[in-house]
């Protein structure tokens, strides 16, 4: 039974960390703005939201801070409920935008 429960704190703490790392990549390498898209609707989409000015830094710091709380386990399930939208977009914008 306890390998169980390290074995779920290595998955939380593996997804927290990614959700710490994925940000600060975006901020680093594209300076703020979504990475180049191959496909022409997924460019106008990711255009719209740079030009927003408010979504990319609200997205950017809602994945932080889920990322931040992932690494605990009090505040895990906290982490889930920030990272949920902010997944499931950036999932039906790779199924339905860029095909991928």
């Amino acid at each position: 039974m306890r390998y169980r429960a390290f074995g779920w704190t290595i998955a939380r703490v593996l997804f927290g960390a990614f959700f710490l790392y994925a940000p600060i990549l975006i901020l680093v390498k594209f300076g703020g703005q979504n990475p180049p898209e191959p496909a022409v609707a997924a460019q106008h989409f990711a255009t719209a939201l740079n030009d927003s000015g408010f979504m990319n830094p609200l997205l950017i710091a809602d994945l932080l801070i889920g990322g931040g709380l992932m690494l605990f386990d009090r505040t895990a399930p906290v982490g889930l409920i920030l990272l949920g939208p902010p997944v499931l977009v950036i999932t039906c914008f790779h199924w339905l935008l860029t095909h991928s």
